[in-house]
């Protein structure tokens, strides 16, 4: 049932999508997006609550991968891919995940606006629609909700705004869709890129940023 709902939720997003983008090119860049946030939780530390999230996303990109009319050795893949998080084959599954995404990289969506107002923009929905979760961090929970900012550090911008796109839900009627334009999205990641440093205890690098 749980994948059931994911996968409605995500056919719902396409045919709700942007105004901006065809229902083609809304569910490449879901499509694109999901892989960019499975590679960064994939090559994070290893939890229970990553790798129950890397199968739920892994049960759904065999369709996904049909939707947007890919060939069959890409399902074939994504459902190897599949085996291999379960067998907690993290090095392989990282192989099949790379081959994936050199076909389908997501791109991050550029500012629409000035730097400075972006950052104001950013501010204001960090502290309006994610802080809450965020900044007081359940630590016990099977998947704590990430610090948005150590996450800016850490991980190479593709990963972050995918992360973005696919991580603020909306309303239901709306069948959860991201709320917030492709601008917003883009001024919210600036803020946690450049709004402080205070998350970051050295230069903003990581093994995270070399790329997939």
């Amino acid at each position: 049932m749980k994948r059931f709902f994911l996968l409605f939720a995500f056919l719902a997003a396409v045919v709700t999508g942007p105004a901006a983008f065809s229902m083609g090119e809304e569910a490449e860049i879901r499509l694109a997006a999901l892989l960019a946030v499975m590679r960064g939780d994939l090559v994070r530390p290893a939890t229970p609550g990553r790798k129950a999230r890397l199968l739920e996303n892994a049960s759904i990109l065999p369709v996904m991968l049909r939707a947007v009319g890919a060939a069959q050795e890409e399902v074939a893949a994504a459902r190897r891919l599949y085996d291999l998080i379960q067998e907690n084959d993290r090095s392989r599954a990282a192989t099949v995940l790379r081959h994936l995404m050199q076909a389908r990289p997501f791109h991050s969506p550029p500012l629409a606006v000035p730097l400075p107002r972006a950052l104001v923009l950013g501010q204001a929905i960090h502290r309006e629609a994610c802080a809450g979760c965020h900044d007081a961090q359940a630590t016990d929970a099977f998947l704590p909700a990430e610090n948005l900012f150590r996450l800016a550090c850490e991980e190479p911008p593709p990963m972050l705004e995918a992360r973005i796109l696919l991580g603020v839900k909306g309303m239901a009627a709306e069948g959860h869709r991201n709320p917030f334009s492709p601008a917003e999205q883009a001024a919210l990641a600036a803020w946690y890129r450049k709004g402080t440093t205070a998350a970051c205890p050295g230069p903003r690098s990581s093994p995270l940023r070399a790329g997939p």
